[in-house]
């Protein structure tokens, strides 16, 4: 989805509700040696600001739409200090919108890996048409300045009888 190493992957994401005083930027201040330099800064003032991911005219990198061909989606967050109010949320549809939500995940001081197995995610979002990634933290008693890196929609499978390769 996003690694943060080309300034155009930010032109993704935003801050709503627009005109807060959240932001989101790439930086370098909080870079991961083993995954690059740069990683999107996400300055959250308070519970109502929240940053998403979507297609948009003027984004010059797009969300990819079909995640059925993955097992996990996976994101690295750094925080400050010890929070515990972590959510995120992933959208599918335009009609019928439907939406997978994991909240309050407990973050630890420094990085923090997440892993979302998207089988279950399938049971409330369709997979095949994912239009809206998002996160946020509720409850937030003070302003906190998180970075994410790497969002990542990956495989988890490993094939254990057979040939490695299928036949022609």
């Amino acid at each position: 989805v996003a690694d943060f190493e080309s300034p155009t992957q930010a032109s993704l994401f935003r801050c709503v509700p627009a005109g807060g005083t959240g932001k989101v930027e790439i930086s370098t201040r909080q870079s991961r040696r083993e995954t690059g330099a740069g990683a999107l800064q996400m300055m959250l003032p308070d519970s109502s600001q929240q940053v998403v991911a979507e297609d948009r005219a003027e984004s010059k990198w797009s969300l990819l739409r079909d995640w059925t061909p993955f097992h996990l989606l996976i994101f690295s967050v750094y925080s400050p200090r010890p929070l515990s109010g972590f959510t995120y949320s992933v959208r599918s549809g335009t009609d019928v919108p439907l939406t997978y939500t994991r909240s309050k995940l407990a973050l630890e001081k420094g990085w923090n890996l997440i892993r979302a197995d998207l089988g279950e995610m399938s049971d409330q979002v369709n997979l095949a048409d994912v239009r809206e990634l998002r996160f946020w933290c509720e409850p937030l008693e003070s302003p906190v300045e998180l970075y994410l890196d790497d969002v990542v929609l990956t495989n988890n499978s490993r094939q254990m009888f057979g040939p490695e390769l299928p036949a022609p």
